[in-house]
């Protein structure tokens, strides 16, 4: 249950968001909502206690990031509902399994769950574990993550994209100035940059 219900007034904006997705009154979204928190809600006295009872559950459907990465993180099957850009981002990027609002209500919970991408959310999170630790060994900070499998590629294919993600962003900087005289120099970095990603890209197809 979202926190803010019990701050202010925003139990009501909740039940009026309940009311317009159900197509019920606001005295039965009301309703539903104080019977729901009364007779199954969770309030746990610690962050501790609150992740613990998360991985418990044999399947987790949530409407929040947090709860959704801290299933996710235990290896239970997890189905997280965005419902703003800033997580739906998150979710492009670390490929969790999600889906809309909309989704669960015609095709019901199951659905979600039945049609979800856990697979390719393992592939990325290795993909990104591995990137992080190319980051760590990069920058000399002790790396402690035993999560990175090797079987993924060669490591040194991290290590390039990292070079060539930090290539990019020294371009987009360089793009930005409107110095004419410097244009030419600009566009054949960029070129260098994306012929170096291009090339990266073959190699790791051909594995």
């Amino acid at each position: 249950m979202d926190e803010e219900l019990f701050l202010e007034n925003k139990s009501a904006r909740l039940s009026r968001n309940i009311s317009e997705h159900l197509g019920i009154s606001k005295n039965e979204a009301q309703s539903k909502l104080e019977y729901a928190v009364s007779s199954g809600g969770f309030f746990p006295e610690s962050y501790q206690a609150w992740y613990q009872e998360i991985g418990n559950q044999k399947a987790l459907l949530s409407g929040r990031l947090h709860a959704a990465i801290c299933g996710l993180t235990q290896g239970v099957p997890t189905v997280l509902s965005s419902w703003d850009i800033r997580t739906r981002e998150i979710v492009d990027y670390f490929k969790i399994p999600s889906a809309s609002g909309e989704q669960i209500r015609k095709e019901g919970s199951l659905s979600a769950f039945m049609n979800a991408d856990f697979e390719g959310f393992n592939e990325r999170q290795n993909v990104c574990w591995g990137r992080w630790s190319e980051f760590l060994n990069q920058n000399n900070i002790a790396n402690n993550s035993k999560v990175y499998d090797s079987s993924v590629g060669p490591f040194w294919n991290f290590k390039t994209e990292l070079q060539n993600d930090n290539e990019i962003l020294k371009t987009a900087s360089y793009l930005k100035s409107e110095n004419k005289s410097g244009q030419s120099r600009q566009i054949n970095r960029a070129l260098r940059v994306l012929k170096r990603g291009l090339k990266s890209t073959v190699r790791k197809t051909r594995l």
